[in-house]
């Protein structure tokens, strides 16, 4: 058992505090937990309740800075738990704080495959987004979910060949295939997404004339 004898706001983070006891310091917590277990000088705790405190006080910390990951932009379940760990935080707390924003609705790792799949249709293949995604530890079912809702690799090689055809001047079929070669499309659906741009361009020929 000892006695509190201080409890001072850090200076490089105010959310936390250092708790002295018996003229000691003895651990930095979370500022809001300090306070809600009313952890004030004067006060007497035995080590038993100050670990207890002190694991509230890292689950607590480790929420508030998965919130600010998710803030900054959406992320995978398992994108947030290794940013955690990498913080210094334990894979336990880690895991529970990932766990707790999915459950608010914040960490979903569906809604981020759909995210990341709309944002990269038309430019990257299939198999880049795949990659990319499994990389940044998506679920392999929302994957492959988030690329079925997209449509199929021809689709979005002929997305990406149209996109750049109107955006240089209508280049020529091999730098074309070049070009969707570079961003990951097999071969298939890079002749299939040249042919029906040729296609296309030969109609508006006969269209002018």
């Amino acid at each position: 058992m000892g006695k509190i004898t201080a409890v001072i706001a850090q200076k490089r983070n105010k959310k936390r505090v250092s708790v002295y006891i018996d003229g000691e310091f003895a651990v930095g917590l979370d500022a809001m937990t300090a306070v809600k277990n009313r952890l004030f000088p004067g006060e007497e705790i035995d080590e038993e309740r100050l670990k207890a405190i002190a694991a509230e006080s890292d689950a607590a910390s480790a929420f508030d800075c998965a919130l600010g990951l998710v803030a900054y932009r959406n992320r995978t379940e398992k994108e947030v738990v290794r940013r955690l760990t990498e913080k210094g935080f334990n894979r336990e707390v880690a895991l529970s704080a990932a766990e707790k924003l999915r459950g608010y609705g914040y960490c979903d790792d569906f809604a981020f495959c759909r995210e990341y799949v709309g944002f990269s249709a038309g430019k990257k293949s299939r198999l880049a987004i795949k990659t990319e995604l499994r990389r940044l530890g998506a679920d392999e079912e929302a994957i492959e979910a988030a690329l079925d809702e997209a449509g199929g690799e021809e689709d979005a090689a002929y997305s990406a060949g149209e996109k750049y055809m109107r955006t240089h001047g209508g280049a020529d079929i091999r730098k074309l295939k070049g070009y969707l070669y570079s961003k990951g499309f097999g071969g298939d659906a890079i002749n299939a997404a040249a042919e029906r741009l040729r296609q296309e361009s030969a109609a508006e020929e006969d269209e002018e004339w």
